[in-house]
Order: structure tokens, then C-alpha cells, then sequence
């Protein structure tokens, strides 16, 4: 099983230097994908498999489940089982404080204000000091330049900041 060991942890490395908006999303999502379903492939009824299986839901990747007909006794077992108890219901219960899966479309940026304008007052007005501090600091302006071009470039970066920002400070 050292072989499952290892395709998993592969597949759980990929996943976890997934970052939207930078330029290796797509590279690592695809070796994510790849080792996992790897792993579900080879060992269908370990539990290897069965991460292999949440590395995919996180990555709402649809999965097909192997023939149970061609496995052998306690493994056929397994994949029955398996099928029974599908893996979004067992992983619905783990997940009690991940982030929502990002949005897409022009809503995204609506939901982002509607967060902001949902902060309590005292947090907004820290966000509008720390803004305040950094354009009266020298060479803050060339910071907020600096910011302006990059988030221009890459416009979901800025939607991900924004996101990780309005998290951090509890509005949902």
C-alpha cells in the first residue's frame, strides 16, 4: 500500500497549492485529478481511495465508480458499500468550518459588497484607518499604484483577497 500512500500524497499536495487566480490553478488542479483518480482506480476499496474521492468532490470532478462485477469477494464488498454510502454524504458532516466554494459570474462582485456592507460599523471603520494610514505613510501612494496595476492584471486575485479579507473579519 506504500504505492497508494504515495499516489495520495501526491494528489493531496496538488490540491493544496491549488490557488485561484495564480498561474499554475490549472497545473496543479489536473495533477490533483490525475493522482486521485489514480488511486480510486487502482485501490478501489482503501482508504486512500476514499480521499481520493474528497480531493475530487472539493474539486466537483464527477467520478465513476468501478464495476463491481470484475472485483473479487472483500473487495466487491467494499465498492458495494462505497456506492451505498455515497462520498458527499460522509463528507458533509466533516465540514464545519471550510470556506463556501468561490462563485462565479457577475454576482460574485455583488455578493463581495453586499459582505462589506454587511460588516459591523467598528470594523469598517478600521478597514477605512488602515487605508487612511497607508496613503498618508511616504511612498504609500506608489503602494496603492502598485496594487491598482496588479489587480488590474488579475482581477480574480483581487476578487480572492477581497473574499479572504471580508472572511477574516466574520462577515458571511
Amino acid at each position: 500500500m506504500s504505492d497508494a500512500d504515495g499516489l495520495i500524497r501526491q494528489a493531496q499536495h496538488a490540491f493544496h497549492n491549488i490557488s485561484y487566480g495564480s498561474t499554475d490553478e490549472r497545473k496543479y488542479r489536473a495533477r490533483a485529478k490525475r493522482y486521485a483518480n489514480r488511486v480510486i482506480r487502482k485501490y478501489p476499496a482503501s482508504i486512500e481511495a476514499i480521499q481520493g474521492r474528497s480531493i475530487l468532490d472539493r474539486l466537483n470532478v464527477i467520478y465513476e465508480m468501478p464495476n463491481t462485477a470484475a472485483a473479487p469477494g472483500p473487495v466487491q464488498e467494499a465498492l458495494t458499500f462505497l456506492k451505498n454510502h455515497s462520498a458527499t454524504d460522509g463528507h458533509a458532516a466533516n465540514k464545519t468550518t471550510s470556506r463556501p466554494p468561490p462563485e462565479t459570474g457577475e454576482s460574485e462582485w455583488r455578493t463581495l459588497m453586499q459582505r462589506f456592507l454587511d460588516l459591523p460599523n467598528n470594523k469598517k471603520k478600521y478597514l477605512a484607518i488602515g487605508l487612511f494610514l497607508v496613503v498618508v505613510f511616504p511612498g504609500g501612494i506608489f503602494f496603492i499604484g502598485a496594487l491598482a496595476i496588479l489587480y488590474a492584471l488579475r482581477p480574480a486575485l483581487l476578487k480572492k483577497h477581497l473574499e479572504h479579507l471580508l472572511w477574516s473579519l466574520g462577515s458571511e
